[in-house]
């Protein structure tokens, strides 16, 4: 199902087709490259409702998918077209991921929304974990660690 939506997306040019497609791999228990691509076009004006987007997150869990934990803990901080719900991205909290980029885009936006609307001690800590664990996995020169060194450095002083 997947390389069907696959090819309906590419050569057979046709969204509709290969919608169906995406969401036939979601609801057979999803391949984790099917759940992501409904992740990522979802959201007003796309082509997976937000609701379609969180049911088939949940989905995945439910089977015991746990390396989507990130995914959801994204999801649940106002990333892909989710919305912020601390107490979920607390019940999917994992300190450490196979997917070092995932992980580091979990840790910038759990910091930004700790910084910006959370006193919690729990989510700064959580925050500050992730972003520890993002400039050790990431590339010393690059962007994201140095985004996660400023952002742990605004984030400390507060421990």
């Amino acid at each position: 199902m997947y390389n069907l939506a696959l090819y309906y997306e590419g050569e057979g040019n046709d969204s509709i087709a290969s919608d169906s497609w995406w969401r036939k791999s979601v609801q057979q228990g999803g391949d984790k490259r099917a759940i992501s691509r409904v992740l990522s076009d979802c959201g007003p004006e796309k082509a997976f409702a937000k609701q379609e987007a969180e049911k088939a997150l949940l989905k995945s869990l439910d089977l015991g998918k746990y390396d989507m934990r990130m995914e959801a803990m994204y999801f649940y901080l106002g990333g892909y077209c989710g919305h912020v719900d601390l107490s979920r991205v607390r019940n999917y909290y994992s300190p450490n991921a196979r997917d070092y980029l995932t992980m580091c885009d979990v840790a910038l936006k759990y910091g930004e929304i700790v910084k910006s609307v959370s006193n919690d001690a729990v989510d700064r800590k959580n925050a500050i974990g992730l972003l520890q664990e993002c400039t050790v996995k990431s590339n010393s020169s690059g962007d994201t660690h140095r985004r996660a060194e400023e952002m742990l450095a605004s984030l400390q002083p507060y421990q």
